[in-house]
């Protein structure tokens, strides 16, 4: 997708956290259990940061350390920025250690339940069904075009040069 597509993709969202999600996704380049496991503390607004420190393995039902085995830092554009303060101003889970896409009892989201939602709203906005996890394509296809390759491969978490070299 490009920014237009993911502009409307937000727009259908069920909710200001899917919405938030759906950009985050498609604007860093983080993988579902990145976006899984990212909780506020992760979040550095004055530095411009998203620190990716951990994943969600939603089949295991636990946190785990990055693919890669590295801890990350990507930087945030505008619209992520703005998306996550919005989402940083809900009543409840906005402390260092609460997840920032969360269910609405503050624990991880369900896997199944998020993809269903996802594939109702590209339905909703009328855009072509890709997987989430395309999202993070978008990213590197966009980022590729602008950023120095290796900066990208830091920024997207591959262990090796030859996997950024796809985009």
């Amino acid at each position: 997708f490009d920014q237009d597509e993911v502009e409307r993709l937000a727009a259908a969202a069920e909710c200001p956290q899917d919405a938030a999600m759906y950009r985050v996704a498609a604007f860093t380049g983080l993988r579902t259990g990145e976006l899984f496991g990212l909780k506020w503390g992760d979040v550095d607004f004055l530095g411009g940061l998203l620190h990716v420190r951990r994943s969600y393995d939603y089949k295991l039902h636990r946190e785990k350390v990055p693919k890669g085995k590295r801890v990350r830092s990507v930087p945030m554009v505008p619209a992520v920025v703005d998306a996550l303060a919005q989402l940083k101003e809900r009543e409840h889970f906005t402390g260092d250690g609460s997840l920032v896409f969360c269910s609405t009892a503050g624990e991880y989201l369900d896997y199944f339940a998020h993809l269903a939602r996802y594939k109702a709203a590209l339905g909703r906005a009328k855009l072509r069904e890709i997987r989430f996890h395309d999202l993070r394509h978008a990213f590197g296809s966009a980022a590729i075009r602008t950023l120095d390759p290796y900066a990208v491969q830091s920024y997207m978490g591959h262990a090796h040069y030859s996997t950024t070299q796809r985009y």
